[in-house]
């Protein structure tokens, strides 16, 4: 005992408690540091933050002929438009993950790339959604944007995929995709409109 009280260390006890904020997620560590007269066992909380990675991701902007791009509405969302993206897997490329994600998607890969963002394009998730859809691994998503252009016909856009993630499709003009598009996505959305508005203002077809 030292001056009435029992001194144990400073050893970590369970549980740990994890609290997700934007971009990080902290960690409330318990640690018994011994016993006091009335406050017995007595406990020192630490704060421990880590800031969390972004889940690398493809993304593709899909123009047709008319040079307007394919938005669908998310199943899960309702009111919520965004263009075709999704996760790169171990080993894959990005250009092999984004055809692969067109087809899962859409239906159809009957495309082909024309232009590609020239860096990773980013955006935090809500803490709320972090919880939900990566629990707690990442703080958003990191995106090379591709775009394609369409080389079939409409009737072989599909979204009764093995895995549906949306409801309705349409063609729409490049810039009205920022105002389409969930707000915390909104700044990615800008950006593709300005790397890729010479398509729009091109002859390639």
């Amino acid at each position: 005992t030292a001056g009435g009280r029992a001194v144990a260390g400073s050893n970590p006890v369970a549980p740990t408690i994890p609290i997700l904020s934007p971009g990080k997620i902290t960690f409330l560590i318990l640690f018994y540091q011994g016993c006091y007269p009335g406050h017995c066992p007595f406990f020192k909380i630490i704060r421990m933050s880590v800031e969390l990675p972004y889940r690398p991701c493809v993304g593709i902007a899909l123009f047709n002929q008319d040079n307007k791009v394919f938005v669908a509405e998310r199943s899960d969302l309702p009111g919520s438009w965004q263009m075709p993206q999704g996760g790169i897997d171990s080993g894959e490329l990005p250009e092999e993950a984004a055809m692969r994600e067109l087809k899962e998607e859409i239906g159809t890969d009957h495309a082909e790339i024309i232009d590609r963002t020239e860096d990773w394009l980013c955006y935090d998730l809500p803490a709320n959604l972090t919880r939900k859809v990566f629990k707690g691994k990442y703080r958003g998503q990191k995106q090379l944007w591709y775009a394609m252009r369409f080389k079939g016909e409409d009737s072989e856009i599909n979204l009764h995929t093995e895995k549906p993630e949306f409801v309705e499709w349409k063609w729409v003009k490049l810039k009205s995709i920022t105002e389409l598009v969930i707000p915390f996505k909104k700044a990615v959305y800008e950006s593709i409109v300005e790397q890729f508005g010479w398509i729009v203002d091109s002859d390639v077809k």
